[in-house]
């Protein structure tokens, strides 16, 4: 016969759940810190506070980011990031912690220890961001290791969810091709949003005013110089990403035994590129518009 359901075996699927409950949201508010940190960067508000981590030597109250007098908009901006971006700290640190005390699975303490490895250089390119006046190198760095801990993070929930509904694999039986392709477009992926980023702080953004090509149908330019060569080398690492994603595409598709879940995802992502390509037309086109440069770098997220 069956045991009887006690309290101590039916608390521990209620903290695993809270647990993967608790890792999806921090997973979910990161994804709009990497489009305010892009908006703070567009609006010029990087070097709102000058100084870091405090803000003119003050931590500022919280009631002046929410409602910032007028000449103060760019001081709660750049504030309002690294609330969040502390909350979100703590939410990962917290769940490390959580993850070794309560024994969670290997998967699962794997993938704390390396979204926690990953927010260590990301608090300190943060810093060396505001302390170097916004220098290209940090700043790109920044947000490409804000991408490859958002990318972590996910895993990272994916894990805990598996836990909690009893769906831990082993080590399961990828299709080869399909593993092969998706590293490719993961770090084209990973190598365009450090070029973009590269872009967008160094005044590359403006250097082609034409699209796909250059200026008057050419290459570079009519005179080369490297914002022309570094905006012409972005979108070519971009077109090398759309062709990744064709291959992937035709691996998943063509291949047998590829999940339903990998074909729908490589769906996804073949759209989100598409839907890429044209905000990049769309912002040279019209002098790199706030909102859709923001989206452009939330995009690039989310692929």
């Amino acid at each position: 016969g069956s045991r009887p359901m006690t309290a101590e075996s039916t608390a521990a699927p209620r903290r695993a759940g809270l647990f993967a409950w608790i890792t999806v949201f921090t997973t979910i508010i990161t994804f709009p810190l990497i489009a305010l940190g892009a908006i703070v960067r567009l609006k010029g508000a990087g070097l709102a506070c000058p100084d870091w981590p405090l803000c003119y030597g003050q931590a500022t109250p919280l009631v002046d980011v929410i409602t910032p007098p007028p000449a103060g908009v760019q001081i709660a901006l750049e504030v309002g990031h690294r609330y969040l971006a502390g909350s979100v700290g703590l939410l990962v640190f917290g769940l490390m912690l959580w993850a070794i005390f309560a024994g969670m699975p290997k998967p699962v303490k794997r993938w704390a220890y390396v979204s926690f490895g990953l927010l260590v250089p990301q608090v300190i390119l943060g810093g060396l961001t505001v302390l170097m006046k916004l220098a290209p190198v940090t700043v790109s760095l920044h947000l490409l290791f804000g991408n490859l801990f958002f990318a972590a993070l996910i895993v990272f929930s994916v894990k805990a969810w598996q836990v909690w509904r009893g769906e831990l694999p082993g080590t399961p039986d990828r299709p080869a091709p399909v593993a092969m392709a998706s590293v490719v477009v993961l770090s084209l992926t990973f190598a365009q949003i450090f070029l973009g980023g590269w872009v967008s702080s160094s005044g590359a953004s403006l250097a082609c005013l034409d699209f796909p090509l250059c200026q008057d149908g050419t290459l570079l330019g009519v005179v080369a110089t490297k914002l022309t060569f570094l905006q012409m080398f972005h979108r070519s690492v971009g077109l090398l990403l759309a062709a990744s994603i064709v291959w992937l595409g035709v691996a998943a598709f063509r291949g047998a035994n590829v999940p339903r879940s990998v074909r729908v995802g490589v769906g996804v992502v073949g759209a989100l590129v598409v839907v890429q390509i044209g905000l990049g037309w769309f912002n040279v086109a019209n002098y790199v518009p706030v909102p859709t440069a923001a989206a452009h770098t939330a995009v690039a997220a989310l692929i």
